[in-house]
């Protein structure tokens, strides 16, 4: 949250009931965003889709985008931190806890996690594998 001077909003709940690799884990992910400027990214997505909001086209390019952006903050992750399996459990812990509470998660609320954390695992060789479409 913000430009200038970027925060990254947690609830305490998150903070208290996960182990801390888990949780370096996903404020590196959230990190990564920040030095990427996906907030303006984002931004500028948005808006091409409210001007072409008609396109089909469009919402098939809008999504791959969302998903690339996702994927190149797991490798940041993984190059930074080196552990593959605690930061698949981390994005698992968050969605079951989400899902507990009938809430979505930012990041993994579009049913792309089962192929996110298959990819961070090396399960899913690639990003053309069809996980994500």
């Amino acid at each position: 949250m913000g430009y200038f001077r970027p925060a990254i909003l947690l609830p305490v709940s998150l903070v208290t009931s996960i182990p801390l690799v888990q949780l370096e884990a996903i404020l590196a992910h959230e990190l990564a965003h920040i030095r990427r400027h996906d907030f303006l990214v984002n931004l500028w997505q948005i808006l091409i889709e409210t001007l072409f909001f008609y396109h089909p086209a469009l919402w098939w390019l809008s999504h791959r985008i969302r998903v690339e952006r996702e994927l190149c903050c797991d490798d940041v992750v993984i190059e930074a931190l080196g552990n593959r399996v605690e930061y698949g459990r981390a994005l698992v812990a968050i969605d079951e806890m989400y899902t507990r509470q009938n809430l979505l998660a930012l990041g993994v609320g579009d049913g792309s996690l089962l192929g996110r954390v298959r990819r961070i695992v090396g399960l899913a060789p690639d990003r053309s594998s069809g996980w994500a479409s």
